[in-house]
Parts: structure tokens; C-alpha cells; sequence
């Protein structure tokens, strides 16, 4: 029997906003194929290696890479090199516990996180790890991309969040306010402002085809009985006048900026799930239910571990982009 266990699927998105010039898993596609130093980044984990100057340095690599053309699926994974890991002796009753640090064995690193990840065009599936969430994967592109000339050195990869207005009403007309808490590192300090735009609105009540001589009145009563004899003298011999009168009206109704709704969800996108808060006109949503995500049962490799099972973790990403897309969440191609 296979051993399962649920996690948190998040759902991001590549901004349009960064100019890039092609879609999410082609600029992933053609950084693997850079060669550097003859060898293509495909063929050596360690020339995808980015090395952060923390104290100690940490490091992170995308690993397990399949790409078949519209997806592509892998691991994000962060370590520090040569650095040993704590462990306690549960062996023996004592007053106290003995905690000791060990090596890792030779030619291994301890591996302090993983995520498993799937992008299929321009979306992007995430089961993230506490070191290693979506921000970790969009500032690792960034620096890909930037590696292998796939974006400009001044260009920056943005994954943002969608929020899931289906939870709150239905349609985000229907939410009233966003609340935003924390800190948003590099964005307007305004990400919380919600603006709304009056538009004019038009419903159809029906349409009447009068005969000829009530149409020739509502010919007169728009044009003057100069423009209708002019209509009426250039109706050729044999052909009938054919006048359709459209019955509707036109309302004013107030309707929240869809633009802006995006833009906030940009800029939120790296909160903590507790910071956003989101009120509709049938209630609120708070923190990680506010964003579009999913929980989906995974297969472990092995009994009380944490390593997921590659294939299957590629085909359960794989099943939310196809209920995502289902429900209308999201639209592909848009």
C-alpha cells in the first residue's frame, strides 16, 4: 500500500509585466540548453548552483528537470555545504539528553529543503518547504534567467499569486476590500488600495420590425421627413424597406478595477498567508484561502520520510492545472 501524505499546492503566475519575451517553461527550456564552459546546463547540476553570501553561504539548484515542450517539472533544493547536523541520543533513560553535531558523510551535504514545482506555460505549481517557498523559485529563476541571458540583467522574474475570489463571492466585483498587513519588500506601500470605475451598461428588452407605414414615421422621427424621403428615394424598384427598432435602456453600475485587483496580487504575493485578508459581500476570507491553491494526497518514497515520489508528484501538480482550468480559476493562454 502506498504511503501518502497531503500537502499545499500554490498556485503562481509569470507576470506579463517583466517583459519577457517567451513564456515561463520556454526560458526554463533554453537555460538548461546554455552551454558555459562547454557544458550545457543540463548536463551538471553545479552550473545551476547560486551560491548566496549569508554567513554561512547557502545554496540552491533546481534538480530532477524534465521539460517535454508545454511543461516542465523539477526540485528546488537549498543546502549549505560541509556544515554538520545536530542530532539527540533518545537511546537510554538519563536525566538529561545528549546533543551532538554530526558530519555528514563523505562527498554528501545535508539537504535543508525541497520543493517540487511544475510549469506549464506561464503557470506555475508549487509544493513549497518553510526554506524554500515561492519566493525562493521566483529569485532562483531570476538568477537562471539572468545566467544564461533569458531576461536582461535589470529584469526580475515575478510569479504572482492569484487571489480566489470563489470563496468570497463568486466574482471579484463582489469583494468589497482587501486588507493587507506586514511588510511588502520593494512595492508601493499602497498595495492595499482598492479603486473602482463607474461603467455604462446596456440590456436589449427586444426588437420590433414595423410595417412599412410605422416604419416610415420612425424613419421621419429620427432623421426629419427630408432625410427619410432621401432614405425612401433610394430604395430600388421591387425591394421592401426593412426598419428595426431596438427596445432597451442603459444603466450606470459601479464595478471594482479588475487592474488593479492584479496589481495588488502582485504585490502581496510574497506575504506571510496571515497579512491578507480579503472582505466580500458574503463574508471574509483569511490568509492562505485567500489565494488560489489547492491540498492533494502525494506519495512518499518511503514510510516516515519526507521525499516525495517524483512521478507522482509531476502527475498530482499536473491534475490542479486541469481542475484549476476546469472550474474557470484560471485561463490558459490569457
Amino acid at each position: 500500500m502506498a504511503i501518502t501524505r497531503y500537502a499545499t499546492v500554490h498556485y503562481r503566475r509569470l507576470a506579463t509585466e517583466g517583459g519577457m519575451a517567451v513564456s515561463l517553461v520556454e526560458a526554463i527550456a533554453n537555460a538548461l540548453a546554455t552551454v558555459a564552459n562547454g557544458v550545457r546546463h543540463s548536463d551538471d547540476w553545479r552550473q545551476r548552483v547560486e551560491t548566496m553570501p549569508t554567513d554561512p553561504p547557502q545554496s540552491r539548484f533546481i534538480n530532477n528537470v524534465h521539460t517535454d515542450g508545454p511543461t516542465a517539472f523539477g526540485t528546488l533544493c537549498a543546502y549549505t555545504g560541509a556544515q554538520m547536523q545536530a542530532l539527540i541520543d533518545t537511546s537510554a533513560s538519563a536525566p538529561d539528553v545528549n546533543i551532538s553535531d554530526v558530519r555528514p558523510p563523505q562527498g554528501n551535504d545535508y539537504l535543508h529543503g525541497i520543493a517540487y514545482w511544475l510549469v506549464i506555460g506561464d503557470h506555475c505549481y508549487l509544493v513549497q518547504h518553510p526554506r524554500v517557498t515561492s519566493k525562493t523559485l521566483e529569485d532562483y529563476f531570476t538568477w537562471l534567467f539572468r545566467k544564461t541571458s533569458a531576461v536582461r540583467s535589470t529584469q526580475a522574474v515575478v510569479l504572482r499569486s492569484e487571489f480566489d475570489v470563489a470563496s468570497v463571492g463568486g466574482d471579484p466585483d463582489d469583494i468589497m476590500d482587501i486588507q493587507v498587513g506586514g511588510l511588502v519588500p520593494d512595492t508601493p506601500t499602497d498595495a492595499g488600495k482598492m479603486t473602482e470605475r463607474e461603467i455604462e451598461e446596456r440590456r436589449s428588452l427586444g426588437e420590433i420590425r414595423p410595417f412599412f407605414s410605422a416604419a416610415k414615421k420612425v424613419i421621419e422621427s429620427v432623421l426629419g421627413e427630408l432625410g427619410a424621403s432621401r432614405i425612401m428615394n433610394d430604395v430600388p424598384p421591387g425591394a421592401a424597406l426593412d426598419v428595426t427598432v431596438n427596445i432597451g435602456y442603459r444603466s450606470k453600475r459601479r464595478t471594482i478595477d479588475r487592474s488593479t485587483l492584479r496589481n495588488i496580487s502582485t504585490q502581496v504575493r510574497n506575504l506571510n498567508d496571515g497579512d491578507v485578508k480579503i472582505r466580500g459581500r458574503n463574508g471574509s476570507t483569511h490568509g492562505d484561502d485567500a489565494r488560489l491553491h489547492m491540498k492533494m494526497p502525494f506519495k512518499l518514497i518511503r514510510e516516515n520520510g519526507s521525499l516525495l515520489d517524483l512521478e507522482d508528484a509531476r502527475s498530482q501538480l499536473r491534475k490542479v492545472h486541469e481542475r484549476f482550468l476546469e472550474d474557470g480559476k484560471i485561463v490558459d493562454g490569457e
